[in-house]
């Protein structure tokens, strides 16, 4: 999807500050356009420059010219920016005071209902890092995520956790709306060339975007292969992403297909004779898939022993990025030509 022009206009200006610069700054490759918070500065500028979405203030609404151009113009989606003991308007609404990232979503919610978007195929497609563990270690999340945070530096990363209890509501300290599966619905019924803008979607932890975990983990196991192939066929068609961070876990219908998308598979797990024998076990079942271009792709990654610190809620990244896991993925991507 190409870039959104947005104009944000609201008289609080340490407000329009702060969200512009979240959306022009810090999602700058997603968003252009700037924010006003005089009715003068922005009438001059909407008569030089086109924008598709202009995000409105109680005071700006109320501008004779502006409710003009709302009735004419109907190339740009206009939308309420309500807060608390205002009436709001007939226009779609996006309550002012929340997450920057929560006003995103619901911008490219809206954007999706009023102006959908025939895709076209350029034929470049994102490349998918899967992780997964047999013994389902601890550590396989703190490390795929942290290699997704440290791509997003200087790839378009995406994260997905397709694990049935991620811990990332706990540890990110987050709550949910929709996820996961939510995600998987729409992609599973898209039209024929429909584009699925994933922005509605996505949550923000600094430059990397993440899909919410599910939070029935048993309905991933009631899936058909058919659609989780359908949701990875719409993932590499995201031109927004260069990479797709994949966190797997236990093993669900179409498991091998999905791993056979895979650029690389990493396999983490503890140095000791019982992980060697369900590394063993799960050697004999890929062989057994007759895909074999699974087993090539596979990197088996033994891991050192690191003490279970105590988890900080919400600070976990930055545990994990300055802590031994980082250096540890750091050292990973290096070898593969990757990170700093």
């Amino acid at each position: 999807m190409s870039t959104l022009s947005v104009a944000v206009c609201d008289a609080n200006q340490s407000y329009g500050e702060s969200i512009g610069t979240y959306l022009f700054i810090e999602q700058g490759e997603k968003f252009s356009g700037g924010f006003f918070f005089a009715l003068e500065a922005f009438r001059e500028q909407f008569s030089k420059q086109k924008f598709e979405i202009v995000l409105l203030g109680k005071a700006f609404i109320q501008e004779a010219w502006i409710q003009e151009e709302i009735g004419q113009n109907e190339n740009i989606l206009w939308i309420h920016l309500w807060e608390e003991g205002e009436e709001p308007e007939a226009l779609p609404i996006i309550e002012k005071y929340q997450p920057a990232s929560g006003v995103i979503r619901k911008i490219y919610e809206f954007y999706e209902a009023y102006h959908k978007e025939k895709f076209v195929r350029t034929g470049k497609r994102a490349q998918i890092i899967g992780w997964y563990s047999p013994e389902q270690n601890i550590w396989q999340t703190p490390l795929a995520l942290t290699m997704a945070t440290i791509l997003a530096e200087t790839e378009r990363t995406l994260y997905v956790n397709l694990k049935e209890c991620s811990g990332l509501t706990y540890w990110l300290q987050e709550d949910y709306g929709q996820d996961l599966l939510d995600v998987m619905y729409f992609s599973k019924n898209l039209q024929t060339g429909e584009k699925m803008n994933l922005g509605r979607f996505t949550y923000q932890l600094g430059k990397l975007s993440y899909l919410p975990p599910v939070q029935d983990g048993i309905l991933l196991s009631e899936l058909k292969e058919s659609d989780y192939l359908s949701f990875l066929e719409m993932l590499e068609q995201q031109e927004e992403y260069d990479v797709i961070v994949l966190d797997i876990g236990t093993m669900f219908s179409g498991f091998f297909s999905v791993l056979e998308k895979c650029r690389t598979i990493y396999l983490p797990q503890e140095q000791n004779v019982l992980s060697h024998g369900i590394y063993k076990d799960f050697q004999k079942m890929a062989g057994r898939s007759n895909i074999n271009s699974v087993e090539e792709k596979i990197v088996k990654l033994s891991l050192p022993e690191w003490n279970r610190q105590k988890i900080t809620p919400g600070c976990v990244m930055q545990q994990w990025m300055w802590g031994g896991q980082g250096d540890y993925v750091r050292e990973l991507l290096a070898g593969t030509g990757r990170g700093d």
